[in-house]
């Protein structure tokens, strides 16, 4: 079971069958596969782009399927453009449906195409609890302190918090301690404002981030990752739904919490038409 799975599984509501924070969820998952093979040797940021160093699987599909990717393109793609999903094809990668296909596939999920009203949404059933309790044990581990907690944990608790899942996951005013825990990788007050005043100059800024994250430990790679993902939130506010060109990068909402403009899309493939 990979990072990206465990992520997933936190992010879906027990209750509703929706999954939180959806718009996130494919930028991060695409952070967290990159974090995965980097760990494992396989690629590495130079000058703000991902270049392939061992073309060897690792030994999960959709983990593989990155790296594949990621070799295959003619020229190393800029770290910012793979968060997005962007190719150098022009196509775009819906990093979210992948995942919700894959675990539909091993019957971890059961995945239902419902109707409310005229709208239509996902509903996801969780069916191996086991799962779901491992992947929460991992971020447990971080939040409450263990010392038994790896760099893989930590990875995930640093995405988990740059998602937003924290205040879900762990409610309550007593669990303060825990979500401080979650976000010891939280994004320095001054990056902070500067995110609130340019929302349109990120872009270098992402690349470079990113680049001397991948070069170092992993606490400091995480940390970066979740400051590239919020840079990456904030301009979709502003990119999403304008007017003109540009693209789309997310996955349609009718995964998420809400059933918006977006909840005819069809199928589980992000970023496109809806039709």
């Amino acid at each position: 079971m990979t990072l990206g799975e465990d992520l997933l599984l936190l992010a879906i509501h027990p209750r509703s069958g929706r999954i939180r924070n959806v718009e996130r969820m494919s930028p991060a998952l695409r952070a967290v596969e990159l974090l995965e093979l980097s760990l494992a040797g396989r690629v590495a940021v130079e000058e703000g782009r991902i270049a392939t160093k061992d073309a060897s699987p690792v030994g999960h599909r959709l983990v593989d399927h990155a790296l594949h990717s990621l070799s295959s393109e003619a020229k190393p793609p800029k770290v910012e453009e793979w968060l997005r999903g962007q190719r150098a094809s022009g196509e775009s990668e819906a990093a979210l449906g992948q995942y919700v296909a894959l675990l539909g596939r091993q019957q971890v999920i059961r995945v239902e195409r419902r109707a409310q009203g005229l709208a239509r949404y996902t509903h996801i059933t969780v069916r191996d609890q086991e799962r779901v309790s491992s992947a929460r044990a991992r971020i447990d581990r971080v939040a409450h302190g263990e010392v038994s907690a790896t760099a893989d944990d930590h990875a995930l608790a640093g995405i988990v918090h740059a998602c937003g899942l924290g205040p879900c996951l762990y409610r309550g005013p007593h669990r303060l301690v825990a979500r401080r825990r979650l976000a010891r990788f939280a994004v320095p007050e001054e990056v902070t404002e500067s995110m609130r005043a340019a929302a349109t100059a990120a872009d270098a800024e992402l690349a470079a981030a990113v680049a001397e994250a991948l070069s170092s430990g992993i606490a400091k790679m995480t940390k970066e990752l979740t400051t590239v993902l919020r840079l990456e939130y904030r301009l979709d506010t502003y990119s999403s739904h304008g007017s003109g060109g540009g693209h789309h990068h997310h996955t349609p909402t009718d995964f998420g919490s809400h059933s918006g403009h977006h909840a005819g899309s069809g199928g589980f493939g992000g970023g496109g038409h809806h039709g």
